[in-house]
């Protein structure tokens, strides 16, 4: 796989900001003895995947006497070819599907590179961050929300159980100092506002000892090809580092309805 691409940043004098973007990728896949739809014993085959991206946005900076506020409106255009799936490219790294502010105003928001996020598309949102003064503790607060508009539905919408047009997306997080941050986010449907998913958590600690804690619930609904059905789950978390160079880290998550492990996982680095 390979990636070629152009960007620029403008700037206006009044403060707006354009991204302008165009880019190409080629895949080439060899797959043996592969169980994909329409997939042979031994099959090769190819894409290319144009993308053309355009975005603005508008930070908008209040000085206060106890911090400064940061409005900025953020929309960008997004236009892909409407290819859809190679059903003979079999799906391994594209399949645990999210859709929250971390991967929102991504060109491509699969995980992965074996599903591509096809189509025509604006997305369009809002973030508020407030900047406290040294003598307010120098913490911090930031709040988002979003929403997609794609001109017909692409594979990732197809994917993340959603329609046209996406569903809202919204986070916060507010970090009093270096030791501690809360972060809450979640996904709403567009016409109900129904609960889709969410997810409360807490990180803290100092440098070398950060520990972390997150409670997510997640409605009945399509998490990429598999269905997810761990409806509460627990995410706790560790990291500590030694020796000015090297960091242990663990992991785990469990299934709070079956009482079961979903995860465990360690690292070295």
């Amino acid at each position: 796989s390979a990636t070629a691409g152009w960007r620029a940043p403008l700037f206006t004098s009044g403060g707006h900001r354009f991204d302008l973007e165009a880019s190409v990728r080629g895949d080439v896949y060899d797959t043996r003895n592969g169980n994909a739809i329409g997939a042979r014993d031994s099959d090769t085959t190819g894409r290319v995947i144009p993308r053309l991206v355009a975005g603005w946005r508008y930070p908008l900076i209040q000085q206060n006497d106890w911090g400064s506020l940061v409005l900025e409106p953020r929309a960008q255009v997004v236009a892909a070819l409407d290819d859809g799936r190679d059903l003979s490219i079999p799906n391994e790294d594209s399949r645990a599907i999210e859709f929250d502010e971390s991967n929102f105003f991504s060109p491509d928001r699969f995980p992965g590179r074996d599903l591509v996020d096809d189509g025509q598309r604006v997305d369009y949102g809002l973030t508020a961050t407030a900047l406290f003064a040294s003598g307010l503790g120098g913490g911090r607060a930031s709040a988002f929300v979003g929403q997609s508009v794609s001109r017909k539905q692409g594979d990732f919408a197809r994917e993340a159980g959603m329609g046209r047009v996406s569903d809202v997306v919204a986070a916060a997080t507010v970090a009093p100092s270096d030791w501690i941050d809360l972060t809450w986010r979640g996904r709403f449907d567009r016409e109900t506002f129904d609960t889709r998913r969410q997810e409360i958590a807490i990180g803290g600690g100092p440098e070398w000892l950060r520990l972390s804690a997150a409670y997510v619930q997640i409605d009945s609904e399509l998490q990429g090809p598999e269905r997810s059905f761990a409806a509460e789950q627990l995410k706790l978390g560790g990291a500590v580092r030694f020796l000015d160079y090297w960091t242990v880290a663990a992991r785990h998550h469990a299934d709070l309805d079956d009482n079961r492990s979903l995860l465990w996982a360690a690292s070295l680095s």
